[in-house]
């Protein structure tokens, strides 16, 4: 089965949306800091480690499901990470094993 996704992949955010998702992000990592900041304990860092690990955790999880699909004999060409929007495509390395 395939989704056709084109037009969430060319079609750019509108202002209000990208305004709207660094507002958010910036009192989010804002909020972040103050806390760490405020009665600095070592355990605080677990909140930003966990946000600096997010992305190559979801990486490795997703090549992990290339993986078994592949050995299942599935042709896999890519791995892509989003969820309406595309936000990023990597070449799969299994792609160029022959099954």
């Amino acid at each position: 089965m395939r989704i056709d996704q084109r037009h969430h992949d060319v079609r750019p955010a509108d202002r209000t949306e990208t305004v709207i998702v660094y507002a958010l992000s910036f009192i989010f990592l804002g909020g972040l800091v103050a806390e760490l900041l405020s009665n600095y304990e070592p355990r605080k860092l677990a909140a930003v480690l966990f946000v600096l690990w997010w992305m190559p955790l979801v990486l490795w999880h997703e090549w992990g499901h290339a993986l078994m699909a592949r050995l299942l004999g599935w042709r896999v060409g890519h791995t892509v990470i989003g969820f309406g929007k595309v936000i990023l495509t990597l070449r799969t390395v299994y792609a160029a094993i022959a099954p």
